[in-house]
């Protein structure tokens, strides 16, 4: 057997045995394993995400707008996932920066101390290549300046700027047509109303006449249809007309 059949073969065998999880438990275990800033998550919440505060946002919203139906209802949901979105772009964008600052202020900070050392021994150059755990204050600015000019970090902020602009544009798209909605179900509503109160106030000026059972009309009966008799023979022949026995001349 050549070699790249061989090759194959063990492929497809070892595939049979790694397939990943099977069950629906392993599935959302595994499901979020590429996750990095989750900026196009699909889940509301994500397990880094407070879901009491989540919670907290939905009933602030419920409590303003109060959604009727299922239009409504839509774009409510709308609403809440492009409102999530955009807190969720936020912090990510801010906690990239925050890693990027400490990461470049850490290593400056690593940079200078093994150049500045004089002839240090193996226990001084130990202590001196173990990063530090927190940068310090001064180096912070100098630093945030320099990861703010560089190339990719500017197309970062760029990219995260353009998304930031189409979510509030879907946010405000949806909160006028959830505006526009709720609107027309009020008009037709007060509409509903004013129409009842006018037949209600119609009906208290013009009451109708309490007649006592006694004095109302009651129906005159249907007279019988009369029924015509059948004739008899000689009737019938009486009714024709006869010729005169003497014509004239």
């Amino acid at each position: 057997m050549p070699s790249s059949e061989l090759k194959a073969l063990t492929n497809r065998k070892n595939a049979r045995l790694s397939t990943g999880p099977k069950t629906r438990n392993g599935k959302n275990r595994t499901r979020l394993n590429a996750l990095k800033h989750g900026i196009y998550a699909t889940p509301l919440c994500l397990p880094a995400e407070s879901r009491r505060l989540h919670r907290h946002l939905i009933e602030r919203l419920q409590n303003k707008w109060q959604p009727d139906g299922p239009e409504e209802e839509l774009l409510f949901g709308e609403i809440v996932r492009v409102m999530l979105e955009i807190k969720r772009l936020t912090r990510g964008y801010d906690a990239h920066l925050w890693r990027e600052i400490c990461r470049r202020a850490l290593l400056r900070e690593h940079n200078d101390a093994i150049s500045t050392a004089d002839s240090p021994d193996t226990q001084t150059r130990r202590s001196l290549t173990k990063p530090a755990t927190r940068p310090k204050r001064q180096d912070l600015d100098d630093v945030l300046i320099a990861v703010l000019h560089e190339p990719r970090d500017i197309r970062i902020a760029d990219h995260v700027d353009r998304r930031r602009r189409q979510l509030v544009q879907h946010l405000v798209d949806s909160q006028s047509a959830l505006r526009d909605l709720q609107n027309e179900r009020r008009a037709v509503t007060v509409i509903s109303e004013t129409n009842s109160l006018e037949r209600e106030t119609r009906t208290a000026a013009n009451p109708l006449p309490d007649v006592h059972r006694s004095q109302q009309t009651k129906p005159t009966p249907r007279t019988p249809r009369q029924i015509r008799t059948p004739q008899t023979k000689s009737a019938a022949l009486n009714n024709v007309i006869r010729p005169p026995k003497e014509w004239p001349d």
